[in-house]
């Protein structure tokens, strides 16, 4: 290998300021840390920001995990958040 290859190779070593392992909650959390007030999504003339998104997605994912027995069958109904 020469100079110029193992530069190369060394630019995509995994060291922890350049490689963050994301997740779908780490990247919300991620986003709604550095863009709070920036939208995220704009549906039927509702707007959420980076902010209101995490804080939702949040209690979804508090609302389940909830105790449940291992052995129980779970499932989730899922509202439209348009108004009609």
């Amino acid at each position: 290998m020469n100079g110029k290859q193992a530069n190369t190779v060394s630019v995509w070593t995994r060291r922890p300021p350049t490689f963050v392992p994301l997740t779908p909650l780490s990247f919300l959390k991620r986003t709604a840390v550095i863009y709070p007030s920036h939208l995220s999504a704009v549906y039927e003339g509702r707007a959420f920001t980076w902010s209101q998104t995490y804080s939702r997605c949040g209690v979804l994912r508090r609302s389940s995990q909830a105790e449940i027995s291992p052995t129980a069958i779970r499932s989730r109904r899922c509202c439209r958040t348009s108004r009609r």
